[in-house]
């Protein structure tokens, strides 16, 4: 809490330049999803109201490890229809929903902010999309040549050129 209280002030500041924001609790801890409604979106909303919001509950693989209360998909879901944010739940360990929350951000945050109205919506979004899609070819290209293919090619770098 201590090292929380330290940034208080400092954090807000980078809040009216955001297009996006990605909302974190855990799902088996309820009091990280309480804090939700009661700090981080009545700061967010003070900070950039406009921005696109992200709610996702983390560490799905120990929900059913635990015995303890945990936030359910359904509760979650209902504060994600009741402030307006897409919703996922995911887990770093298990690798589930990562990569589909993951793009959700990046596209959002290409869209922008919730208020601005292109004049050609479905134009400016297939626009971003296929960006982001070149990006993302682009990316796989970049890893599977230069980290995939040289393991492939086992030992052609040692051959004494």
């Amino acid at each position: 809490m201590a090292l929380r209280s330290s940034f208080d002030t400092l954090r807000p500041l980078s809040y009216p330049d955001a297009d996006v924001f990605v909302i974190v609790y855990s799902v088996v801890d309820p009091q990280s999803f309480a804090e939700i409604s009661a700090h981080w979106l009545p700061e967010i909303n003070r900070g950039n109201p406009v921005a696109q919001v992200l709610l996702v509950g983390t560490q799905v693989d120990l929900r059913w490890q635990t015995s303890k209360d945990t936030v359910s998909t359904a509760k979650g879901r209902q504060l994600a229809s009741q402030i307006g944010a897409e919703f996922f739940e995911c887990s770093a360990l298990t690798q589930h929903n990562l990569k589909q929350m993951f793009d959700s951000a990046i596209l959002a945050a290409l869209e922008g902010r919730r208020t601005i109205k292109s004049p050609r919506p479905h134009l400016h979004t297939s626009r971003i999309k296929q960006g982001f899609h070149r990006i993302m070819n682009m990316t796989r290209k970049f890893i599977w040549g230069f980290f995939v293919r040289p393991s492939l090619r086992g030992g052609e770098e040692s051959g004494g050129k």
